[in-house]
């Protein structure tokens, strides 16, 4: 399991079981902290100040925003992110945001660090299989794993679903 969303704050999110943590520097404007269902505030993991604002809700900046916000995550915060990807693997996180861009912001930015932390952590650990096919992408998919695209191969949750895996399309052959 690994399991993390990014949810607008403003659509009262409810996830019972979920770790639910507010990612924005800012607090959402007309929410009230009884509001919202947070298990923390963790603003130190949103952008700096600066790139907040050079960024300013520019799609067209959305590549380099990442590079540069990957950056600062990794020269500040690299502990609070493992933390909360191991969270992952054991619960759903639930990163709450309050910008009006579903598809662009920090929390959805955060997301995919959050993925690709777990994808080399699965790789770096042998956990890999390399096949393409409706058939395999279901059997991966079943077993927990994930996509890498930095790797260009499918990352498993442990040795025991990559045997797994190997199992159910041995059947299929």
């Amino acid at each position: 399991m690994f399991d993390v969303r990014a949810i607008r704050v403003y659509d009262r999110p409810d996830l019972p079981g979920s770790y639910t943590v507010l990612v924005d520097r800012l607090w959402p404007r007309g929410i009230s902290r009884k509001q919202i269902p947070q298990d923390c505030w963790l603003k130190e993991l949103a952008p700096s100040t600066e790139l907040r604002q050079w960024y300013h809700n520019q799609p067209e900046r959305w590549d380099e925003f990442r590079q540069r916000y990957y950056h600062e995550l990794e020269l500040h915060h690299q502990a609070d992110c493992r933390q909360l990807v191991k969270r992952a693997s054991q619960q759903t996180v639930v990163l709450l945001y309050a910008a009006t861009d579903t598809h662009h912001n920090n929390a959805v930015a955060l997301k995919l660090y959050f993925e690709r932390l777990e994808c080399a952590r699965r790789y770096n650990a042998g956990w890999i299989f390399h096949g393409s096919g409706p058939a395999v992408r279901d059997a991966v998919h079943q077993a927990g794993g994930m996509w890498s695209r930095q790797h260009r191969a499918w990352v498993l949750p442990g040795s025991t679903a990559l045997k797994q895996v190997h199992q159910l399309l041995a059947r299929e052959d």
